[in-house]
């Protein structure tokens, strides 16, 4: 099964089921920004697993600020890898992907290691 991304508003329904989940999220900026602008940006990324798995082909998105975005998929179909890209956390991969200048993405992952 593919990634899935939809509105958050519709996650919230199907996450009641959901006992783990990663969450992402974008800083806002100090000063108020246009909403037409894309404050993240994400073009034709491809990630690979050697040997030759292909867990993300050829992802597009773009979100303005504001967005509430939700990520469905089946295990091991690319959800968190997704969101550590996004984050910048993983930055082996090809294609571009950034986030408006000022801006930070923040990243907590399913299973967090605690101290």
């Amino acid at each position: 099964m593919p990634v899935i991304i939809i509105p958050a508003v519709v996650t919230a329904v199907i996450a009641e089921e959901c006992i783990k989940t990663d969450i992402f999220y974008i800083t806002p900026m100090a000063e108020n920004k246009t909403p037409e602008k894309f404050i993240f940006y994400m073009h034709k990324v491809c990630k690979k697993y050697p040997p030759d798995k292909e867990v993300l082909k050829d992802i597009s998105l773009s979100f303005y600020y504001g967005a509430k975005i939700g990520i469905i998929g089946t295990n091991g179909s690319g959800k968190s890898t997704l969101l550590r890209i996004m984050a910048g956390i993983d930055k082996d991969f090809q294609g571009e992907a950034w986030i408006e200048n000022g801006r930070t993405a923040g990243y907590l992952p399913q299973e967090p290691q605690l101290n």
